[in-house]
């Protein structure tokens, strides 16, 4: 019979408890979805610090489901930290009479010892009054605690102590009768209304900045994008997806690229009202064409503003195609509701140059999408040390687009670092002849000048051989560098030296008609793989039907979840092996949502490079979520590029395999995890009392 067939037949439910609370039931099944009434808290937003993997999500406490198993995706999870916390906005001032929480069931209910419930209006909750500490819960408990009448928008749970989990799978908000309504003023400025209800989507007029790019230093949560500060509502209200708002942080800023250069005459800027407003004050207004807007000529300097204000701003007629807003100062945080640019009928109008090299052209229009012929990286894959913003992907320069303006979205882009790099893997190993740089035209160019460009098999493409320096090049240049035939499959660019950025509109790589095919292996009684992505699949086995997370993750094709698709293919680009970043004791875990007699463990080990990096590594199978620190099964001494090897286990009782390398700087990566058992499988039986049936 079919494996998976068998599990289903074996399969013993966990057995949920069900508690009756006063009114309200708990859930009667694993995952059942029974909705308690809908309260203050069920139509509000939530957050929290951090969130510990996919399931734990800060909504999840409001979803009307006591459901108090964390794998069933109805609890919320931080990751360990200093004072987690988790908060609701109700989105209206309430009199708050209770808070009712459901305490995590299958495992770990112990950790909200301590969690303290505050209730108030300001949104750093944890500042607000306390309503009631959480001096202990049990398992799956559901309790209610009382408030009073307390005021307030927010409510808050926060855990105090280091390194401390927060975990909640309902927390529901009660209130009395008697609600403060909040009222929206209505104001007037010449020629505009502001806003004459909490989310009213009356549009302002067409503006320079409406019609721009806004970007900002960092996003404090979904609601505070860059661009609701130029969507032409000046709702400024937080809570209605208007306003935009950064982490609290030094010299925190807002910037609108207007796409060309104006004469600026003035700047409008709408502020908060809802709270806060007071924060605006010593924020400055800078125009010009710098990108790093805030060493640009200095507008204004707001000095205050009113909760709500609409407040103009004369820039006399400054020339600039950046608009920027910056708050001086540490631990700042910066929200802006609106911003509208207005500029004199003179405007400067950018050219893009028109260059011919032989048998290609760069660009005849700003964002001209003309493609230049296939190559060998524009069917490779691309990565980079970092990203600047969502403008300035990796795969950018092996788009077939030369053109060389950024804020066309086809300009790799890294931040500030130290050597950054971009890299492209071609997938197999050629005969490099050259490598065809576009560099930047619409600002920067200088930036690329010692640029190295490496050819080599090595994925750490710095330490390849060297094709070429790039000592110097004009903005928008396209210049082609010659590597002679040198063997290799990855293109590395590096931009050597401190507080560098590096930025490339388009790199083509040419080979010769000679080409090395690469031959993947067997192993004796099983098929490894016999092409490169070959997506034959082994049968099902514990691990496939998993929850796999792991420390880290290097990029988009290392996910923990690669490890258990049921795909020996040990070639990392083909999007089947896991990889975490270098740190220290990297480490990958699958969850089998279930315990189980362990009697083994097969790993397959990476082909295509790097294949030694495993030794070391160390198999834990137990009960612990904290897997690291299980019992021990097995240590890798060492595997061969592409092994596959069984480990073989004695029949540890477990529920989570985890698999960690100890060491500094360490790189796990894992091309599938197998995980067998033998024909018992132990079901968990848990003990009936007055609150379980």
């Amino acid at each position: 019979m079919h494996l998976k067939k068998v599990l289903l037949m074996n399969y013993s439910r966990k057995k949920l408890p069900y508690r009756s609370v006063p009114g309200r039931n708990v859930f009667s099944a694993a995952c059942h979805d029974e909705k308690v009434p809908e309260n203050l808290a069920s139509s509000g937003s939530a957050t929290q610090s951090s969130q510990y993997n996919n399931l734990g999500s800060a909504s999840n406490a409001i979803d009307r489901k006591r459901v108090a198993n964390y794998m069933c995706g109805s609890c919320t999870h931080t990751n360990p930290e200093t004072n987690p916390w988790w908060r609701v906005d109700l989105l209206d001032t309430y009199n708050i009479t209770s808070v009712t929480i459901t305490n995590r069931w299958d495992c770990c209910g112990e950790r909200i010892a301590g969690a303290e419930i505050h209730v108030g209006n300001g949104m750093e909750g944890v500042n607000n009054p306390l309503c009631a500490v959480i001096r202990e819960m049990k398992d799956g408990e559901v309790r209610e605690f009382a408030c009073g009448e307390m005021e307030g928008r927010y409510v808050t749970v926060v855990l105090p102590g280091k390194e401390k989990k927060l975990s909640l799978c309902e927390v529901e908000v009660h209130g009395g009768t008697t609600r403060k309504t909040t009222k929206l003023p209505y104001r007037s400025v010449p020629g505009r209304n502001v806003f004459s209800a909490a989310c009213h989507d009356e549009k302002v007029p067409e503006n320079l900045a409406s019609s721009g790019s806004a970007t900002q230093s960092s996003q404090y949560n979904n609601l505070g994008s860059a661009s609701n500060a130029i969507d032409r509502k000046r709702v400024a209200n937080y809570m209605c997806g208007s306003c935009t708002h950064t982490n609290p942080e030094t010299n925190p800023w807002w910037r609108v690229d207007l796409l060309d250069t104006y004469n600026i005459t003035s700047v409008t800027i709408t502020n908060r009202w809802d709270c806060c407003g007071e924060r605006i004050a010593g924020a400055e207004i800078h125009v010009g064409n710098g990108m790093e807007g805030v060493n640009n000529p200095l507008c204004a300097v707001i000095r205050e503003m009113k909760d709500g204000e609409v407040r103009e701003f004369a820039c006399g007629e400054m020339e600039g195609r950046y608009v920027t807003v910056v708050l001086p100062g540490k631990e700042k945080k910066l929200s802006l509701c609106e911003v509208e640019v207005h500029g004199g009928t003179t405007r400067k109008t950018t050219k893009l140059p028109y260059r011919s090299v032989p048998g290609r052209n760069v660009f005849s229009a700003a964002c001209h999408d003309e493609k230049v012929p296939e190559n060998l990286a524009s069917s490779g894959s691309a990565t980079q040390s970092s990203q600047y913003n969502n403008l300035g992907s990796a795969s950018n320069a092996i788009d077939r687009k030369r053109v060389a303006n950024y804020m066309c979205g086809s300009c790799t882009h890294t931040n500030p670092e130290t050597n950054p790099w971009w890299r492209v893997d071609l997938l197999d190993t050629y005969n490099i002849t050259s490598v065809t740089i576009t560099n930047r035209w619409d600002c920067c160019g200088e930036r690329i000048a010692g640029a190295e460009i490496h050819v080599g098999n090595g994925m750490e493409g710095v330490n390849n051989p060297l094709c070429a320096v790039i000592r110097e090049m004009k903005d928008g240049e396209v210049r082609e560098f010659a590597c002679g035939e040198m063997e290799g499959r990855y293109v590395t660019v590096v931009l050597p030296g401190k507080e560098k950025k590096l930025s490339l509109c388009e790199v083509e790589v040419h080979g010769g008609t000679t080409r090395k095919t690469t031959k993947l292996p067997t192993v004796p009684g099983r098929n490894v793989f016999s092409a490169l992505c070959k997506d034959e699949k082994v049968p099902e086995n514990l691990a496939s039907s998993g929850s796999a997370t792991q420390s880290s993750q290097y990029d988009n094709l290392g996910s923990a979840s690669n490890a258990i698709d049921r795909k020996r293919g040990a070639k990392y680009m083909c999007g089947s092996c896991t990889h975490t970043n270098p740190e220290t004791n990297p480490w990958w875990r699958v969850d089998l949502l279930d315990t189980y007699n362990i009697t083994s463990v097969t790993i397959t080990n990476r082909w295509d490079c790097c294949g030694e990096r495993i030794a070391g590594a160390e198999i834990h199978v137990g009960n612990g979520m904290d897997g690291v620190n299980n019992p021990l099964c097995a240590v890798i001494h060492e595997m061969k590029d592409g092994e596959v090897r069984e480990f073989a286990c004695g029949e540890m009782e477990g529920r989570y395999v985890t698999v960690v390398l100890p060491g500094k700087e360490k790189k796990l990566s894992l091309c599938e995890v197998e995980v067998h058992s033998g024909t018992t499988r132990k079901t968990t039986t848990y003990p009936k009392d007055a609150r379980r049936t």
